[in-house]
């Protein structure tokens, strides 16, 4: 105590002069108008600074749950998509009744692991059998096609992903009927994959965007698989091998959906009935 006090005593001058200085700036201010809306507008710009940088702050604390929130939303999103509901027609003396059942469900997760560089590359997320993930389901994001759910433990799942060796997907052209096995060549970089047994009379050309159909049952018609880069034919050939750069950069993952398919049981049932006969 007897040492601050001291320290005051050797500085009272200073003290003392800053005093003088606070009560004169202050009588300027009160008294002049402008000196007076100059301050008031230096306040309000340092206190407007601080509560943008104090939002900032908060906004990037928030940031995960607020991308969680955002994923949720698009899921569900995704679930009221017209493609996500069947459509079936009952036709009556001219009249068609048109009826909409949803036949596919969303679930979010996050790619938590991941490999790009191996002849059989798999991806690993974070929502498993507590919620509602089963192996044979389809996992896509915002790009397109990103592969199957294999393995389902409580809380994860493992996919594997298009560029992975045992992987096929029936894709098609986006504005034609001709189909063909998708399938990544272990040789090809984790950009790029192969369609194969594509008619010779198929007219398209580099550019055309391949995408899902409705053979493979995992995804709604329509979702990008990759986009046509090189194409050839052996003249003794009667089908065209198409490669193409594939719309998911597997190199980036973070938001995934896997897809629920809510009639892939009545298809598998309807489907084995014919194998057996």
């Amino acid at each position: 105590m007897q040492n601050l006090l001291q320290f005051l005593w050797k500085r009272r001058i200073l003290f003392v002069f800053i005093a003088l200085q606070a009560v004169a700036i202050t009588l300027v201010v009160r008294v002049n108008s402008y000196h007076s809306s100059a301050v008031a507008t230096s306040a309000n710009a340092v206190s407007g600074s601080m509560m943008e940088n104090y939002r900032y702050v908060r906004d990037f604390i928030h940031l995960s749950e607020t991308n969680r929130n955002l994923a949720s939303e698009n899921a569900a999103l995704r679930s009221a998509l017209k493609k996500s509901y069947f459509q079936m027609y009952v036709d009556r003396d001219s009249v068609v009744d048109t009826l909409f059942k949803q036949q596919y469900s969303y679930i979010n997760a996050d790619v938590i692991n991941s490999s790009i560089h191996k002849r059989n590359n798999y991806i690993t997320i974070n929502k498993g059998r507590i919620h509602g993930v089963t192996p044979d389901m389809g996992v896509l994001n915002h790009q397109g096609v990103i592969g199957v759910v294999t393995d389902v433990s409580d809380h994860y799942a493992t996919v594997i992903p298009l560029i992975h060796g045992r992987t096929q997907l029936s894709g098609t052209f986006q504005h034609s009927a001709f189909f063909g096995p998708v399938r990544w060549p272990a040789t090809f970089s984790y950009r790029d994959a192969r369609l194969s047994d594509i008619p010779r009379q198929a007219v398209f050309k580099s550019g055309d965007t391949i995408v899902t159909d409705m053979r493979s049952g995992l995804y709604p018609t329509g979702i990008p698989i990759g986009i046509v880069d090189t194409f050839y034919i052996e003249p003794q050939d009667q089908f065209y091998e198409v490669d193409i750069q594939l719309s998911v950069d597997f190199s980036a993952l973070d938001k995934v959906y896997v897809v629920q398919n809510l009639f892939k049981g009545e298809r598998e049932q309807l489907e084995a009935r014919r194998d057996d006969e």
